[in-house]
């Protein structure tokens, strides 16, 4: 019986991309520290990650260390709800 993870979020590149290219007009931020870790800000809102909630392949090996074999993904904080609704439906 495969192992199914239906709460697992995750950061495609392109919306990455639009929040650093765009998210200073809306108020907010992506930073990367040292050491990989993102960090997204906005509003009152913060979320720090690494590249297993970003790169694919990376999460794929996570999955497999953990014994999981699907993943149902979603976007997760800071969703796009503080955004405004232009750049919510980019």
């Amino acid at each position: 019986m495969p192992t199914i993870d239906i709460h697992a979020h995750w950061y495609p590149r392109e919306w990455l991309a639009l929040f650093q290219k765009d998210g200073a007009k809306e108020g907010a931020s992506l930073e990367r520290g040292a050491d990989g870790r993102y960090s997204l800000r906005a509003k009152n809102i913060t979320n720090a990650f690494d590249e297993r909630f970003v790169v694919v392949d990376e999460r794929v090996s996570a999955m497999d260390q953990r014994r999981i074999d699907v993943h149902a993904l979603s976007l997760t904080t800071p969703m796009v709800y503080w955004a405004s609704p232009a750049f919510g439906s980019r």
